[in-house]
């Protein structure tokens, strides 16, 4: 997705830096997308369209997300995420958002600020 990160190993991380690894980025997200309560099913929703070239259709979105989000509140995220432009919908179907949801270009940048915030927090507190 992002070749401009390093790999880490999380296998080889004691729990402590998981832990602070986790803070850094739920600290990042709230700073960088300002969704509150939202923040987790959309950042989770913005990596799996991120995670593909093209995009998903909804169904395959919403079987992904399935352990996690329900239909609404997956349709209600890609709204959020859609009004936000960080998402698109099909053009010229009559539900874009039930037909075929990418990525936008702006998506991937919050991405990218998001990681670049958190790796920024997590170096301060070192």
């Amino acid at each position: 997705m992002h070749g401009s990160y390093d790999t880490i190993e999380l296998e080889s991380l004691p729990f402590s830096d998981v832990l602070r690894l986790d803070r850094a980025l739920r600290e990042a997200r709230e700073k960088v997308l300002s969704f509150g309560k939202l923040g987790d099913a959309l950042w989770s929703i913005l990596l799996e369209l991120a995670s593909t070239r093209d995009g998903l259709d909804f169904e395959t979105l919403e079987a992904r997300l399935r352990s996690s989000h329900g239909h609404t509140a997956t349709l209600a995220c890609l709204s959020t995420l859609e009004e936000a432009g960080l998402v698109k919908g099909e053009d010229g179907a009559q539900l874009p958002l039930l037909a075929y949801v990418r990525i936008t270009g702006l998506g991937r940048s919050r991405i990218d600020a998001v990681l670049a915030t958190a790796l920024v927090m997590l170096r301060r507190k070192d």
